[in-house]
């Protein structure tokens, strides 16, 4: 069984809007499409709007990889390895 993105790794120390955003990010990745198809379909369009916002084209993705609090980044959201959504 697949482990699902969980907020509470995300928000370790406290529920924050950073924790909350992470988390939903997460869900991207389709490897949770199958887990819960609202959340991962929810968590595309928020991609897909960072994209939009700036007038870039949404590229095709898969993998999502999340992470907090790094080099001054409070949430860090990478597509394939290659794409930051804003």
């Amino acid at each position: 069984m697949i482990e699902k993105p969980n907020l509470f790794s995300f928000a370790t120390t406290e529920l924050s809007q950073d924790a909350f955003i992470a988390w939903l990010l997460a869900w991207a990745d389709t490897q949770y499409a199958s887990a819960a198809p609202q959340l991962h379909a929810c968590a595309r369009e928020l991609i897909t709007a960072f994209f939009t916002k700036h007038s870039n084209p949404v590229p095709r993705f898969t993998e999502v990889n999340v992470t907090r609090q790094s080099k001054h980044i409070d949430v860090l959201c990478v597509l394939e390895g290659t794409y930051a959504p804003w």
